[in-house]
């Protein structure tokens, strides 16, 4: 086995660290696989986990992790790779999914210091990320619509409706199939059936506007489903090639492309969408009980105390008439 280093005393602080993992019974050899492999491996060692730990570990390394340092050797990945990374997905990201995605690295390497496959968890002297919870915002009437305007642009205009109009969040939208959908039905609906709680599963009403969208996208996708690409998922929101359009580009659409195009502030997150979608609903006059079904929710405390938020104007509407 060879280190190398630019200087002597590189080269000698490398042999003693090696030296020191020799002595500890560390497994060199499965410290050459990529960062990725063995968060793979990690996450399959976890069936006691519930479903919704899973998921958002899962989700954590898939989007998060892997397609930014997943490439990095276990062994050789440092505290300035970790550092990096963080930096990069604040830029990207927020400061809350850097601080999400810390927090199941550092569980993720402190399974491979238990297992022997490394030596010290370089993770865990990387403080997370600073950031101040805010709630969520509600677009203005003008701003869904300029905000539509600019989607139409894109393939994915059909998404943004239903985020809109239906209050669906990100990972159900990502994660919709045509079978999902009863288009031809004289009450079409939608049927979510991956959430992250029981009350997430659940059948919606399309509007005829709706259905009309959902329609011209299943025709775009027949003319690419005959192309060499083309490989079957079932996805409603797919790429050219037919798989799953994935969140991080959803992302990069809407904070890159149409928020600009637009010309509403870079603030406004996707999951502001759903906060709209909601607050509307209450000020229509929307029983909570109907709301809390739509959104999804436990209870319709939650959806009042979380998702929803009354603008000015609407309060003036109900004091001066």
């Amino acid at each position: 086995m060879y280190v190398y280093g630019q200087t002597q005393r590189e080269v000698t602080e490398k042999l003693r660290e090696l030296r020191k993992q020799l002595e500890q019974g560390v497994n060199l050899q499965a410290g050459k696989q990529p960062l990725a492999d063995f968060l793979a491996y990690w996450l399959k060692q976890q069936s006691h986990w519930g479903r919704r730990t899973y998921a958002i570990h899962s989700d954590m390394v898939r989007l998060h992790i892997v397609p930014y340092i997943g490439t990095i050797k276990l062994a050789q990945l440092s505290v300035q790779h970790v550092l990096s990374w963080q930096q990069e997905l604040v830029d990207q990201k927020s400061a809350s999914t850097a601080k999400f995605a810390l927090r199941t690295l550092k569980q993720a390497l402190r399974a491979a210091v238990r297992w022997e496959m490394i030596g010290r968890s370089v993770a865990e002297p990387v403080d997370p990320p600073y950031h101040e919870e805010r709630s969520g915002q509600a677009l203005t009437p003008p701003q869904v619509e300029k905000m539509l305007r600019a989607a139409e642009a894109y393939r994915y205009c059909a998404l943004f409706h239903l985020a809109v109009q239906l209050g669906l969040r990100k990972a159900e939208l990502l994660a919709l199939k045509w079978a999902d959908l009863t288009l031809d039905s004289d009450r079409p609906t939608l049927t979510v059936r991956k959430g992250k709680t029981k009350h997430a599963k659940r059948t919606l009403p399309l509007s005829p506007d709706l259905v009309e969208r959902l329609r011209e996208l299943w025709q775009e996708q027949q003319q690419e489903r005959h192309g060499p690409r083309w490989r079957e998922q079932g996805a409603v929101f797919a790429t050219r090639n037919g798989s799953h359009l994935v969140d991080r580009n959803l992302d990069s659409l809407f904070k890159k492309r149409i928020l600009p195009r637009a010309g509403l502030p870079s603030s406004i997150r996707f999951h502001d969408l759903r906060h709209t979608a909601l607050t509307r609903l209450h000020e229509a006059g929307v029983a909570p009980a109907i709301v809390q079904a739509i959104a999804g929710h436990s209870s319709p405390s939650m959806s009042l105390s979380v998702y929803t938020h009354v603008d000015t104007e609407a309060m003036r509407r109900a004091m001066l008439g």
